[in-house]
């Protein structure tokens, strides 16, 4: 029975792969392009950043009784279809906002409710792939798996910056074609996550009760935790604005910008495989600290190029877009190692991620209204200063090494 268990346990890591890579067009065609759907819909820097940042703040909250649905349905792959069939329609709703009223308000409503559907999504999908996964293969098969989306990710992206690119007269038309292919994907990825094995629900360590993370055994985790919000705090600071920054401050175009995109993931691709087996061999906490530090500084690359001649600055936003993607693929992939199954070590992941989810979207939140507000600034009696985004990428470049300090003083506590 056990070898059973474990061939199953292997052919649905196949399908894994194959659902997530239907999740990367839908990501390609959809997310890749949220945010410049809202520059085409006049939003402010302020309420771009805001439609970010507020939505993933709701989420992380409404997602804490991820747990309780999950007991309630007895089934995390019931859970996640119910969830992946509101996530779809959920194109279709902002394309029929953005045709008909393009209010502001009620996108941001769209857009919370949509982040409330990922992020319940996800403390069962971690728990989930905890069980299917072997630990002596994590670091290789997350980076194999990513790898793989990541592919499916940059051809989605390129394809349909085209596809806005040729409709740049009638762009609602280009967002109409494209938010449809992400509807589609994702309706498509329910068939190979149905062929999925799950273990029975009395096999399930989940607890019903809730835990709390203020005890001492779970103090590691919560300085983890901590540590989490605040490295997200800082990025969101100036993350949500980047594409604002190119498209009004650069004036790159959608073309332009798909090959921004496109190329970084190409290169994400690349560095999947390098990042797994270098955290299988050094472990996830040194390749934290190697990218954490890189990371710190990145905003000032942001900065630079702006002030090189016109036909250096689009190369040199593909070469450090690029190398931003590749720094945090190996950042994701570390921590991720870290906390979903170094620290859990299985026991109690739904609720534990619940937790992480929840301090992650209070940082992003609140590092995002940071950023929105200094986007407003007047510079008008400031020489010295390009565009507002300029201060929001200093100040986020000076939080980011706060936390970096932080993470320097604090990492033998997790």
């Amino acid at each position: 029975m056990p070898r059973a268990k474990n061939s199953l346990r292997k052919y649905s890591l196949k399908y894994s792969t194959i659902e997530g890579s239907y999740w990367g067009v839908m990501y390609g065609a959809g997310e890749a392009y949220l945010r410049a759907f809202f520059e085409y819909l006049k939003y402010s820097s302020f309420q771009i950043a805001f439609l970010t940042t507020f939505p993933f703040f709701i989420g992380s909250i409404v997602q804490n009784i991820s747990n309780y649905l999950f007991h309630v349905t007895k089934s995390r792959k019931k859970l996640i279809k119910v969830l992946i069939v509101l996530q779809s329609f959920s194109w279709i709703c902002f394309i029929l906002i953005g045709i008909y009223s393009g209010n502001y308000f009620l996108m941001l409503s769209m857009v919370c409710i949509y982040n409330c559907i990922c992020l319940l999504m996800n403390a069962p999908h971690i728990s989930w792939m905890g069980y299917l996964v072997p630990a002596r293969i994590r670091g290789r098969y997350f980076a194999n798996r990513i790898q793989v989306i990541r592919i499916f990710m940059f051809v989605s992206t390129l394809i349909c910056g085209l596809v806005l690119d040729f409709f740049r007269e009638n762009t609602i038309n280009g967002f109409l074609i494209i938010f449809s292919v992400a509807f589609v994907s994702r309706m498509i990825s329910l068939i190979p996550l149905n062929k999925k094995y799950e273990q029975p629900y009395s096999e399930d360590d989940e607890q019903q009760n809730r835990i709390d993370i203020r005890a001492e055994k779970y103090e590691p985790i919560k300085n983890f935790f901590v540590f989490n919000a605040l490295f997200d705090f800082s990025i969101s600071i100036n993350g949500p604005l980047v594409i604002v920054y190119w498209m009004r401050d650069l004036g790159f175009n959608y073309f332009e910008l798909a090959i921004i995109t496109a190329s970084s993931q190409f290169v994400g691709v690349i560095g999947q495989r390098f990042w797994g087996k270098i955290i299988d061999n050094l472990g996830s906490d040194r390749i934290m600290f190697i990218t954490a530090s890189i990371i710190t500084f990145l905003p000032l690359a942001l900065i630079a190029y702006y002030f090189l001649p016109k036909v250096l600055i689009f190369p040199a936003a593909i070469l450090a877009e690029s190398l931003s993607v590749w720094i945090y693929s190996g950042n994701n992939i570390s921590m991720d190692n870290k906390k979903r199954y170094e620290m859990m070590k299985g026991e109690n992941v739904i609720q534990l991620s619940s937790k992480n989810l929840f301090y992650r979207g209070t940082g992003v939140f609140f590092g995002g209204i940071i950023g929105g507000y200094l986007s407003s600034i007047d510079i008008s009696s400031m020489p010295m200063i390009a565009t507002p985004l300029h201060i929001v990428m200093i100040i986020s470049c000076i939080f980011r090494i706060l936390v970096w300090s932080y993470f320097l003083l604090a990492s033998k506590k997790f």
